[in-house]
């Protein structure tokens, strides 16, 4: 047993609300043997004995110091570390940190866990290279742990393997007496008020023989950037330069320790457990889709993907998964409360792996594109419980966006004689499609004309059901825009991520008109990408965040949203993006966005997917300007579907389908990371007894006429939770 004197040293400089917060924090989780020093380092703010309640100044372990100059943080840490703390091992603790149950019999007992350990820095929020749930990333709680209840998590699962770190993080150091007592404390004079004096240290230390470490059973919550504030970037130039004059070696050290992330498993085997307790009494449903649904696997995120980012973030109540291929494997994805928990797979993995009746009550397939067909539909059909939404038409096109290589629109009978696919592969591909939809307990489509094509075409009996998407975009006031004249120009934006489908030809040929016909000039604005090049006099406003679009447009004052699809879209995201901004659109005359305006009014439907019928439409409206203000407030009349109103229609339809016991994904877990998962408790006793019993018969010599009979021997339960474990 280790029996080391512990002081915890916390230097304080303003922030006195966190301060207290801290003290409390380590009065409540501290045992009666730890010294408590806290100095104040003249902070200006005040005295910090006046705001600190009698309780905690009459509290035996605690000690409260005054510098009577500001020495600044690093000559206040040395005062502590080199005289106050005498010859105790010493915890450096930030005044903006809270600490947790066991934290200094944790950290101490890493910090003897090997030879020459010179410091151990605990996991945290907010501390880049010790920073969970995101590495290298300053980070929130997790949504539905307290702190408490994430730092129980954590030690719960640690295999305290201590990985070694290339330097500590200095929200939270324990150093051993011996390594100060050797190396002496910081440099005062060469990091004067702070910021890289605990690197420095590090340094020294390794060079002197010791390690530093991670406590991967401790963490600690950091609120972060309370220190130096505006002299931060300043004092950390400066004293980078010294760093690496002094130590050259350092930063390759750290870079390479990034790069490599060897903390994978540590945050992974957290992650698992943070799963478990998340899943616990809830539905599983796992989105199927080809993207995303936050990160880019293949190419730009888009409508698919945001759609599947609503569900998640709306439909409440349920565990949410994906599965998305990437270039050279496939990504299982948990998403709990605002975190991501990926799990990359391997190139073999196929759907059918994943796609576990007994994990997943609802499947829902968003995106066919990077599958194995066969293989995804016989997952589909063998899990049973599935939904399809029809966010494009790969079920039904082998182009999938019903368009020829012309560019011009297929009406789904022309594979064969424009696309020249053989009729023998288009037949097998649609006759997939039909067993799918007609297979799915609900197909959902965004618009009407999406359920037409899919029936027309598939010739399929499906349960469809017509749900259009919610958008999060605030409705906005009209803009009161002037007409256009000699003098002031039409502004009109294509926005999106417009690759050819979406138009791209036809927006670089239509922004080569510089005047209309009645002599009323055009300034033209992308904001998004167009994947075309374009007239220099183009304005680009390159990509945007959804959040940021309807005060770009509003910005920019945009009289006009051109929509110019070659495709029939099955919904066009854009559309409402541009409508929330309170901008009429043009459109052409395909898919969802025609007949979305054509019922709304809200804009205009050109004859043709042409640039002269789109010109044509641009002529009349500024030839009659009454046309755009009677648009504009139809515009203002429109009533979307809101992102929340989307995820509870989703969340009935999961709802309808869900069984009476909740599955968990720990089985599927194990399967697939079997280090990483903890067997939860009562499954890894019942485990325990049971190998247990067969070692008992085997040591009596019973075990060979017993085996037969195991199944009376070993209860139903525990075989299927054995079972479950393979």
């Amino acid at each position: 047993m280790i029996n080391r004197k512990i002081t915890v040293i916390i230097p304080v400089y303003n922030a006195f609300e966190e301060t207290k917060l801290c003290i409390a924090s380590v009065l409540r989780h501290s045992p009666a043997d730890v010294r408590i020093l806290v100095l104040d380092d003249a902070s200006p703010a005040g005295n910090l004995r006046d705001v600190l309640s009698p309780r905690v100044l009459r509290d035996k372990r605690i000690t409260l110091m005054r510098n009577e100059k500001n020495r600044g943080f690093v000559g206040t840490c040395n005062r502590a570390m080199l005289v106050l703390s005498e010859s105790d091992d010493v915890i450096l603790l930030n005044s903006d940190t809270e600490v947790t149950s066991g934290w200094t019999r944790k950290l101490q007992a890493a910090a003897y866990s090997r030879p020459a350990v010179a410091t151990v820095t605990p996991l945290t929020n907010n501390g880049v290279i010790c920073s969970f749930p995101c590495f290298c990333m300053d980070n929130e709680l997790p949504d539905g742990l307290t702190l408490d209840e994430l730092s129980n998590l954590i030690a719960r699962v640690s295999a305290r393997e201590y990985p070694e770190l290339p330097t500590a993080i200095g929200f939270c150091m324990y150093i051993r007496r011996e390594v100060i007592d050797k190396i002496g404390g910081f440099d005062e004079e060469a990091f004067g008020k702070g910021y890289g004096e605990e690197n420095d240290f590090c340094c020294r230390a390794r060079n002197a023989g010791y390690v530093d470490i991670l406590d991967d059973a401790t963490f600690i919550y950091h609120k972060g950037n309370m220190s130096f504030k505006e002299a931060r970037n300043e004092l950390s130039k400066r004293n980078e330069i010294i760093l690496r004059e002094r130590h050259p070696d350092y930063y390759p050290r750290v870079s390479a320790f990034c790069a490599a992330f060897p903390l994978h498993f540590i945050h992974g085997r957290i992650r698992n457990e943070m799963i478990n307790c998340w899943a616990k009494g809830r539905p599983q449903v796992l989105h199927i889709l080809h993207n995303g649904p936050y990160r880019e696997r293949r190419h730009s995120i888009g409508g698919t993907e945001f759609h599947v980012q609503d569900l998640i973030s709306n439909v409440k109540g349920v565990c949410h998964w994906t599965l998305v291929p990437g270039i050279d494997c496939m990504f299982l994805s948990a998403h709990i409360d605002g975190v991501e928990h990926e799990i990359p797979l391997g190139r073999t993995t196929l759907p059918t792996h994943i796609m576990d009746p007994e994990v997943f009550d609802v499947v829902h397939l968003h995106h066919t594109i990077a599958y194995d067909a066969s293989n995804l539909e016989e997952a589909l059909l063998a899990h049973g419980n599935y939904v399809v939404s029809l966010h494009d038409y790969s079920l039904l096109c082998p182009r999938i966006f019903m368009m020829k290589p012309d560019t011009k629109h297929c009406d789904g009978f022309e594979c064969v004689s424009a696309c020249g696919y053989a009729a023998s592969d288009v037949k097998a591909m649609r006759e997939r499609g039909k067993r799918i939809l007609e297979g799915a307990r609900k197909v959902i489509c965004f618009s009407e004309s999406t359920k037409n094509y899919a029936e027309k075409v598939l010739k399929a009996d499906a349960k469809f059901t017509v749900i259009p998407h919610g958008t999060s975009a605030e409705p906005q006031k009209l803009l009161a825009l002037p007409a256009p004249n000699a003098t002031e120009p039409l502004k009109v934006a294509f926005i999106g991520y417009l690759p050819l489908h979406k138009g791209a030809q036809l927006i670089a040929g239509l922004t080569k008109v510089k005047m209309l016909s009645n002599s009323v000039a055009v300034e033209w604005h992308v904001v998004g990408e167009v994947y075309q090049e374009l007239d220099s006099s183009v304005i680009l406003h390159g990509r945007y965040e959804r959040d940021e679009l309807s005060a770009k447009l509003r910005a920019l004052e945009v009289h006009l949203v051109v929509i110019a699809s070659l495709c029939p879209e099955t919904y066009c995201l854009t559309l409402d993006e541009a409508w929330a901004a309170g901008v009429p659109v043009v459109v052409t005359p395909l898919g969802a966005p025609a007949d979305r305006v054509a019922k709304s009014g809200g804009g205009w439907v050109s004859k043709a997917c042409t640039e002269e019928s789109i010109a044509e439409i641009l002529n009349s409206i500024t030839t009659d300007w009454e046309l755009y203000r009677a648009a504009a407030t139809r515009v203002g009349e429109i009533r979307l579907l809101t992102s929340e109103d989307e995820g509870a229609r989703h969340r009935r339809i999961y709802r309808n389908f869900f069984g009476s016991n909740p599955k968990h994904p720990y089985a599927l877990l194990h399967r697939l990371q079997p280090g990483l998962v903890k067997i939860p408790q009562k499954v890894g006793a019942v485990k325990q007894g049971v190998n247990k019993f067969f070692r008992e018969l085997k040591r009596s010599g019973l075990r060979a006429p017993l085996q037969r009979g195991v199944k009376t021997i070993i209860p139903r339960p525990v075989l299927e939770a054995l079972r479950s474990l393979r």
